[in-house]
């Protein structure tokens, strides 16, 4: 049987980033303190290739002697097993069966060379491949989703500390935009292993508004006795795992809708028009044409999977449109005509209409209430503390008025009071802390919080509106939908990476570019030719930085283009680019690429600024290190596309046709990260009926010998913030090569 133990002091050596390959040009892991990392073990994975070859890969670890190598053996028909390779595995760790009868489940085992296998071993050395399973790829968890929820984020954790990560994912009812009214129904919290044993389910309650700007949660092992704890903001009427209530369980604090406008027989406002044809650059997202159906038109969708196959095209079309208007191109006719052919068969335009016809006016902000932040148990889900979330709405009072919130945040819908960010960060260089986040539109906050199995203890406090330090002054306005962390000026500490603006780990101001809000950030080693790592941003309001590209720790700008404020003032919300991304896609050019969508700014730009490419990738979402080259592939949907830099393309690699993504038209995988297997990613996506989870991960060979990118600093708090807000994907702290 398999022993696991729980390192609480190991350091990340940059000796064991990769065999055989010169070092990076910045070494991140040189200038860190040793701290607390996750105990995992070899996470053996395989499937079937064909009927007579299977696939097999398994994890290097940080811990692993840099001259480490492994046997992998074959289980026999009598229970024996059998060594399949005649030499040590000394480069990749990974291994091809060219042997294998997919008519039989095969039991494989892998093990450091000089150890011998066991029988009826059991966890990560070992995996089991179905009879009769060629080509699946994945690995299938059954989830008890109740009726009316969808799954949606997740993130990982080791939570019974038996070196696997088990998965924590939201299910939610009927999220809501902070700018939007409406009531929302209660987000769950549900935790499953691996095989599909499900653990416990919290649910939030009726006074957590539901939506990506609310609920986040942080699924991470912080006081190091090798099992995550679950941390996230609770309310009156919160259910842990175990069934007990925090605060007063009868109490709502929701503001009530009005009746609808055809409730009342008002007048209906007309169907949505289109002022240009869809897919014609300067358009933004398109909305849907008059068809000139009745108000009471029924739906052509008869029961709930067709309502979905509805809604699923609706979100579809919006994507494709999106990725040309966007880029500032004008989408091909065949393209067009297919919107269009959907558009008419799936009725958008009636279920749109219908949808503000019936739609309460008003109401389901939540402004008035007790606020909590809670830390649960990971093997239950119990409760173990919960404690005023800081900062408070308003201070002192838990019923403040509208015009009390705006003098705080700038209004007093909660549209400002209400924007949640959160992430895990080494704040003394040794061990994980809790952040907890609010407000970036104007007032800035963030709350650091240790937990040492016994209490929350608050570690310190930033706030941009600090009367008693009035040089926070600057960081108003500053943060985006995401965040990052990394130790981004070189003092063995973490600092947070808030938009435009950086906190120190020590709670004080480090830096801000004073550039604004933005939607998309991306943190690493983006440009290998500069010292320590860099930002690529983007800027909201229309102005000189729509794109930028900066030093990490000073802030310093190293390059930027403007927002086309000619181009964004035919759009409809007149703004810079809504979606940026960096990755290593062109292996022409050292460093990430860089490209956005929005602000008039077209084309490929490598880590210089220098535009090598007119054209625009199709895809500017999520990325994964799929293959077995150094480059990372465009993850976008359910599918995962591969840059031609000869032919200038984007060229389709995989698709999990059965998936959907999460997000509406950001269309963001429940979560993308190396949970298992080598140094490549998996990606995490729901099934069309929301009633299964697949892991997909790849089955292509790779010579390249890499430690697990979940040793990496940088990509495992990168894990733990993916699902806060507007998903970004994770990277690296150093450069791949």
């Amino acid at each position: 049987m398999n022993r696991h133990f729980f390192l609480p002091l190991l350091l990340l050596s940059a000796a064991t980033l990769s065999c055989g390959q010169k070092s990076p040009s910045y070494n991140y892991a040189d200038q860190l303190l040793p701290r607390q990392m996750e105990s995992i073990d070899r996470g053996l994975v395989g499937c079937a290739v064909s009927e007579t070859e299977a696939y097999l890969s398994w994890r290097l670890l940080a811990t692993d002697a840099a001259d480490v190598s492994f046997d992998l053996y074959k289980q026999q028909e009598d229970g024996s097993f059998v060594q399949l390779n005649k030499k040590p595995l000394k480069k990749g760790t990974n291994f091809t069966d060219t042997g294998y009868d997919a008519s039989k489940a095969v039991t494989y085992q892998v093990v450091c060379h000089g150890e011998t296998a066991t029988e009826g071993c059991t966890g990560g050395n070992c995996w089991t491949i179905p009879a009769n399973s060629v080509g699946q790829n994945y690995i299938s968890i059954p989830l008890q989703t109740l009726e009316g929820h969808t799954p949606g984020d997740c993130s990982v954790g080791d939570l019974d500390g038996d070196g696997r990560y088990e998965i924590v994912v939201k299910q939610e009812m009927s999220p809501r935009d902070n700018s939007g009214s409406g009531l929302t129904g209660e987000t769950k919290l549900e935790a499953y292993r691996l095989d599909g044993t499900f653990l416990w389910r919290i649910n939030l309650g009726k006074n957590i508004r539901e939506g990506a700007h609310y609920t986040q949660f942080l699924v991470y092992d912080f006081d190091g006795d090798g099992k995550a704890e679950i941390v996230c903001k609770t309310a009156d009427g919160t259910v842990d795992g175990l069934g007990e209530v925090i605060g007063d369980a009868k109490a709502d604090w929701r503001e009530q809708p009005e009746a609808s406008s055809a409730r009342r027989g008002q007048a209906q406002s007309p169907a949505p028009r289109m002022d240009r044809q869809p897919g014609q650059p300067g358009m933004g997202r398109p909305d849907a044409p008059r068809m000139g159906q009745r108000p009471d038109r029924r739906p052509s969708a008869q029961n709930a999977a067709e309502e979905r196959e509805a809604r699923e095209k609706m979100s579809y079309w919006w994507r494709r449109m999106e990725s040309y208007t966007m880029s500032g191109q004008e989408a091909p006719q065949a393209v067009r005509d297919s919107f269009m052919a959907d558009f008419r068969k799936y009725d958008f335009a009636g279920r749109m209409q219908r949808e503000r016809e019936q739609a309460p006016r008003g109401g389901g902000h939540i402004l008035s209430g007790p606020e909590y932040l809670t830390i649960f148990e990971g093997a239950t889900g119990k409760a173990l503390q919960t404690i005023d979330y800081v900062p408070a709405r308003y201070p002192g009072k838990i019923k403040p008025t509208k015009e009390e919130l705006a003098s705080v945040w700038g209004d007093g819908n909660g549209n400002r009071s209400d924007r949640y960010l959160a992430c895990v960060a080494y704040l003394d260089g040794r061990h994980p802390s809790i952040v907890m986040c609010r407000g970036y539109y104007t007032r800035a906050t963030l709350a650091a919080f240790d937990w040492d199995g016994q209490a929350l203890k608050a570690r310190w406090f930033f706030d941009s509106d600090d009367k008693e330090h009035p040089e926070n002054r600057i960081y108003r306005g500053q943060g985006n939908h995401n965040l990052s962390v990394a130790d981004v000026d070189g003092d063995g500490f973490d600092e947070i990476v808030y938009g435009n603006m950086v906190v120190d780990h020590d709670g004080s101001g480090l830096y801000s570019t004073r550039i604004g809000h933005a939607d998309a950030m991306h943190v690493g080693d983006l440009d290998p030719e500069r010292p320590g790592l860099e930002v690529f941003n983007s800027q909201e309001p229309v102005g000189d930085y729509g794109m930028n590209f900066r030093n990490a720790g000073t802030g310093e700008i190293y390059w930027n283009y403007p927002t086309d404020s000619a181009a964004v003032a035919l759009e409809r919300k007149r703004q810079g680019p809504g979606r940026a991304v960096a990755f290593d896609i062109d292996p022409r050019y050292p460093g990430s690429e860089c490209w956005v969508y929005g602000g008039g700014i077209s084309g490929l730009y490598n880590c210089k600024g220098e535009k090598i490419s007119d054209r625009t990738p199709n895809s500017c979402n999520f990325a994964v290190w799929w293959d077995a080259d150094p480059q990372r592939e465009l993850l976008d949907r359910n599918t995962i596309s591969k840059y031609n830099w000869e032919k200038d393309t984007v060229e389709v690699l995989f698709q999990a046709r059965e998936c959907v993504s999460n997000n509406g038209t950001k269309a963001t995988p429940a979560l993308s990260a190396d949970l298992f297997g080598d140094w490549r990613e998996e990606v995490m996506l729901r099934t069309r009926d929301n009633r299964e989870l697949r892991i997909y991960f790849t089955d292509i060979p790779c010579d390249k010998r890499r430690v697990t990118l979940m040793h990496d600093p940088v990509y495992r708090l990168g894990i733990a913030w993916q699902n806060v807000a507007y998903n970004i994907p994770p990277h690296v702290s150093y450069y791949m090569q």
